[in-house]
């Protein structure tokens, strides 16, 4: 049999092919043949979407119009959970794309294996009586259960997606509602009240509560409601000293980790029932609170208030700030020793005292608390006694609030 009789086969004779199969059995063998081969050759095309499009993913915006706003903890919780099932969803939408990519490869795979059903059918018709006759009848039932099965495994895949989805609705809609509910519930709290109101009620803590007011509440910072109680913090003396340092380090004081003269760590203790003025306390029995200064928003409050307690009275001019290095358990003062004139080691006050005045250092006057502290812990690591050391752990007391003295206690030095 000639090549050309192969190919114009009649239609007639794939007339008993199953209806089921869906192939035009109208056409010829090449015709079908050359489908086949532009399939296979085929590119897939994958349409890359809009970057403005955002993946099928549709959120609704929040309103924000009725003036009461979540804060705190309660609004990272909210928007970290918030975010995380926007995320989650944006990647169940990608998962569908892919899905449907797969299901165009499936079905175009589908296709090819009916076209070999149907070749397979047409090549045992027209060699019925010959034999050895290449017959792909096992093949192409074994091609057309594992597409059946992966079928089957692919209408899983779609309904575990979509039962997700409807979950992810679900919680986002629980969220907005737990988001109402808190909203509602906030409208009773201290931060709803006037400003005048909350400064006023923030007035009667001590100022060292003011710590835990940053942090509870990062709105009363940005709303300016502590910086209207910032002359709280602030030390007042009879003499009507000026400038007036900052409070911070005249309880427990500061202590500082520095590490190659740059500061790594700030931790200020606070006194808290001696801070409360609570009456009948034993001194044994006072509790201490640490609290990280890195993270605290009291730093950035200027080292110095140059505006006088009494503004009437006469005003004693404070014009330098004074170090002195302290008498520690582990002796570290030790490294501040001179020779005498007889070659002894002896230790004087004056060889423990460190002068710095504001005609020669005016930076000091317009320091942060933050940037104080930075260059403290910079001269603390560049000087000559302790160069041979890396790492320093002090305390930073302030001894003498009315002359602008600290007491500077040595702890551990390590090279």
């Amino acid at each position: 049999m000639s090549d050309e009789e192969y190919v114009h086969v009649p239609s007639t004779v794939g007339e008993s092919a199953s209806e089921e199969d869906e192939v035009d059995l109208s056409r010829t063998l090449e015709e079908e043949m050359a489908e086949l081969e532009h399939m296979l050759t085929e590119p897939m095309v994958f349409v890359k979407q809009n970057e403005d499009v955002d993946e099928g993913v549709v959120m609704e915006e929040e309103d924000e119009d009725d003036g009461i706003k979540l804060i705190g903890q309660e609004k990272w919780i909210f928007e970290h959970e918030r975010n995380m099932l926007q995320q989650e969803k944006k990647m169940l939408a990608h998962s569908q794309q892919i899905l449907a990519q797969e299901q165009k490869m499936f079905e175009q795979e589908s296709k090819m294996i009916k076209q070999e059903r149907w070749i397979n059918e047409k090549r045992k018709k027209l060699f019925e009586d010959e034999e050895n006759i290449l017959d792909l009848e096992e093949k192409i039932s074994e091609e057309e259960k594992r597409i059946t099965d992966k079928q089957n495994a692919m209408d899983e895949r779609v309904g575990k997606l979509e039962r997700r989805l409807t979950e992810l609705e679900g919680q986002l809609s629980r969220l907005k509602r737990t988001r109402r509910e808190i909203k509602e519930k906030n409208k009773l709290t201290i931060t709803n009240l006037p400003i005048e109101i909350q400064t006023q009620i923030l007035s009667h803590l001590p100022w060292q509560y003011h710590f835990y007011c940053f942090e509870v509440f990062p709105m009363w910072k940005q709303m300016k409601v502590l910086t209207d109680l910032r002359s709280h913090r602030y030390f007042t003396s009879e003499k009507n000293y000026c400038p007036r340092m900052h409070r911070l380090g005249a309880d427990g004081g500061w202590m500082l980790a520095i590490n190659d003269g740059k500061m790594e760590s700030v931790t200020y203790i606070v006194e808290l029932i001696k801070s409360l003025n609570e009456d009948g306390y034993d001194e044994d029995d006072e509790k201490y609170a640490p609290v990280d200064l890195l993270q605290s928003h009291i730093l950035e409050d200027p080292l110095f208030s140059h505006t006088p307690h009494d503004s009437e009275s006469d005003v004693k001019e404070v014009d330098k700030v004074t170090f002195k290095i302290g008498m520690s358990e582990s002796g570290y003062e030790q490294h501040f020793m001179k020779k005498d004139e007889n070659g002894n080691d002896v230790l004087t006050e004056d060889d423990l005292t460190f002068t710095f005045t504001f005609a020669e250092h005016p930076e000091l006057q317009k320091m942060q608390v933050v940037e104080f502290l930075h260059w403290t812990a910079k001269w603390i690591g560049e000087l000559t006694q302790l160069k041979d050391y890396k790492k320093i752990t002090m305390e930073l007391l302030n001894y003498d609030w009315c002359e602008m003295g600290f007491m500077v206690l040595l702890h551990d030095l390590r090279k």
